[in-house]
């Protein structure tokens, strides 16, 4: 007795004890003990009733009908392959899918591309601006919110960035400035040390000499605590450019490479 076909009207697509196996000519309803490809009601195909391979090893994808008008017409009950190529990526793997080398490969990582909500550890695959519009892995089960996210992280990253390296070379330009007057100051210092034969008078506690020697000293003094200051903003700013690199870099999809393959 030849099976009949899977019915799109009515509750269900098959009689009780009956399931909707795929099969190359169409959708067929067999007894529910049948090895083979059948629709579920969460809307992907499940390999029953054979062993499952482990990650890695051969699998056997499931028999899908050749023709695209009838893929199309149960579309509604596939829900959950939302490109063409996503038929050919249901097996008898254990976890994740069976992939194009008949190998099974685990689950997708967030932004990798796919054509199932089955590849995604998210367990959702729709279209992301990220991946300009193709369908990819989104990075929860109902929205792309915290793919959103991210991308304002990134933005604020590279920001504060561009901000601290402005800062690092305004405070640069200050530093070789600052540099350039204790440069002077010490040679001021070293000019004032010089003994001078008329600057002494008899009645004075300190002579103009030695006032013009302790100004100096002290200005340069000065000047080298501002170039301690300025080296040392210089370093918390280097440093902070680094840890917002290091940010930038670990936010997706740098941390997360793309497995585009199917």
């Amino acid at each position: 007795m030849e099976p009949q076909a899977c019915s799109l009207e009515g509750p269900s697509l098959c009689p009780n004890g009956f399931s909707c196996y795929s099969h190359t000519s169409g959708f067929l309803c067999r007894p529910s003990n049948t090895t083979g490809c059948i629709i579920t009601p969460q809307g992907s195909l499940e390999f029953v009733h054979k062993p499952l391979a482990p990650f890695g090893e051969q699998c056997q994808q499931c028999t899908v009908p050749t023709s695209p008008q009838i893929r199309q017409q149960f579309q509604s009950h596939l829900s959950h392959i939302v490109d063409d190529e996503g038929w050919h990526t249901y097996g008898n793997c254990a976890d994740g899918f069976c992939g194009s080398g008949h190998i099974c490969r685990l689950k997708k990582e967030r932004l990798s591309l796919c054509v199932t909500h089955d590849q995604c550890i998210s367990g959702m695959c729709a279209r992301l601006p990220q991946r300009e519009g193709q369908f990819a892995c989104t990075f929860s089960h109902t929205t792309g919110d915290t793919a959103v996210n991210v991308w304002v992280g990134r933005a604020i990253a590279i920001a504060g960035m561009l901000l601290l390296l402005l800062s690092l070379l305004g405070l640069w330009a200050v530093h070789k400035r600052i540099r350039q007057q204790h440069a002077h100051a010490r040679k001021l210092v070293g000019k004032a040390a010089t003994p001078s034969s008329n600057a002494v008078s008899p009645t004075s506690p300190t002579s103009p000499a030695e006032d013009s020697f302790l100004v100096a000293v002290e200005e340069a003094q000065w000047l080298e605590r501002k170039l301690k200051m300025t080296t040392y903003f210089g370093i918390v700013l280097g440093l902070a450019i680094i840890v917002l690199g290091v940010v930038y870099s670990l936010l997706p999809p740098s941390a997360f490479p793309y497995d585009d393959t199917h």
